[in-house]
């Protein structure tokens, strides 16, 4: 698969430095294949494979990025491990078998439930995108960019947890909007909001994802 978009953003006041590549779909599933590393402190982290998807119609539309959810050691640090295949062997970067675990190349390790006798991994949203092509004044931007509102592993997972819960009680029920207002504050309280400028893909999110992007150094067609 080929990169359909390079983006990057700088959470501010920190020195975390996000890149999220997004590659072309896979024919019959759903959503974009993506992968957002992490660079912290000048440490770069693992990749951590996700996924892209749209929402809503029309104008209203927006990015969300699900991913599977990590856990952390008991001083907040992503717990990794050597990357292996089915049969256990340790692969390194480009999936080829090594010889030990110190050749192999570290992945991180996710979160699991118990679905009867399988064992499934944990999937939250941790961002949020919007294409912001205007100012708070409604005056145009220099040039496109993604809004993002980014959450921790923590916070996903409880969100995830609250809309779980949420699909227990019935259309109108008190316990359902007492859950809907719960949820409402934790996303909107929760996360960080950063900017992420568009390195590469502008004509990908026109003509393929319906988005109205303009780049950096004057306007660009409509989509089409």
């Amino acid at each position: 698969m080929s990169t359909a978009m390079k983006a990057s953003g700088k959470i501010e006041g920190t020195n975390r430095k996000l890149f999220l590549n997004i590659l072309t779909p896979e024919d019959g599933k759903e959503g974009y294949p993506a992968y957002l590393n992490e660079v912290n402190d000048g440490v770069r982290l693992p990749g951590h494979r996700v996924h892209v998807f749209i929402n809503g119609s029309g104008e209203n539309r927006w990015l969300t990025v699900s991913a599977p959810l990590r856990t952390r050691d008991e001083f907040g640090n992503y717990v990794t491990q050597p990357r292996t295949n089915a049969e256990g062997a340790f692969l390194n970067d480009k999936g080829v078998v090594v010889a030990s675990d110190k050749e192999a190349t570290q992945q991180f390790e996710y979160l699991r439930y118990k679905d009867g006798d399988e064992d499934k991994i944990v999937y939250g949203t941790i961002a949020s995108m919007n294409i912001k092509n205007t100012k708070n004044d409604k005056t145009p931007t220099a040039f496109t960019m993604l809004n993002v509102k980014f959450y921790d592993d923590a916070d996903a997972l409880e969100i995830a947890r609250m809309t779980f819960e949420l699909k227990q009680y019935e259309e109108g029920s008190a316990e359902r909007t007492e859950v809907e207002t719960e949820l409402a504050t934790m996303r909107k309280e929760r996360g960080t909001w950063m900017t992420f400028f568009i390195e590469e893909g502008h004509d990908y999110l026109r003509r393929h994802m319906g988005f109205d992007v303009r780049e950096k150094g004057g306007n660009s067609p409509a989509p089409g």
